[in-house]
């Protein structure tokens, strides 16, 4: 009976120890981008995605190669405030992002001024903005392999875009 009982112990222990495992990206996604976002991030999984950041966005410096997590334009509730960082796209067509100084208008007619030196007069229109920063997080191949594990999660076994 006592080596029956070890058995089913170590059985459970195992299980608990893959459960663990399997749940240590999660935890790590939530610790950077915070509850909120996280379950979020299912309700509305288009608004949201992460992209290693590169020379080819200006504003960031070449030995800065960490991933950027952004919220698309397109979420329901994307507001712009003082301060937000956010990526946009220039009359070149080059994306870039830059910090929010200033916000002028109403509803769709903002102007939105930037601290960029080299936009022309400094501000950019809503049609121009791609999302903003949320969070930018060090690279390394457990932040890679826990982004691509939520990317994978929310567009694949989100169970409510399943169904629906």
């Amino acid at each position: 009976m006592n080596i029956k009982i070890k058995k089913e112990f170590i059985e459970i222990t195992k299980i608990l120890v893959f459960i663990l495992l399997l749940s240590m990206p999660f935890i790590t996604i939530i610790n950077i981008t915070g509850v909120d976002i996280f379950l979020d991030s299912f309700k509305n999984p288009e608004s949201y995605c992460y992209f290693k950041s590169s020379n080819e966005i200006k504003g960031i410096k070449n030995q800065d190669k960490s991933y950027l997590i952004i919220q698309n334009i397109v979420h329901p509730d994307f507001d712009i405030q003082k301060n937000d960082v956010i990526l946009y796209c220039n009359l070149k067509g080059e994306i870039i992002y830059s910090q929010m100084i200033q916000i002028n208008g109403v509803d769709y007619f903002k102007k939105y001024y930037i601290d960029e030196e080299n936009a022309i007069n400094n501000s950019i229109l809503n049609c121009q903005i791609v999302g903003k920063i949320i969070k930018k997080v060090e690279s390394n191949i457990w932040n890679y392999l826990s982004l691509s594990l939520w990317e994978i999660s929310t567009d694949y076994l989100n169970i409510e875009r399943v169904i629906i």
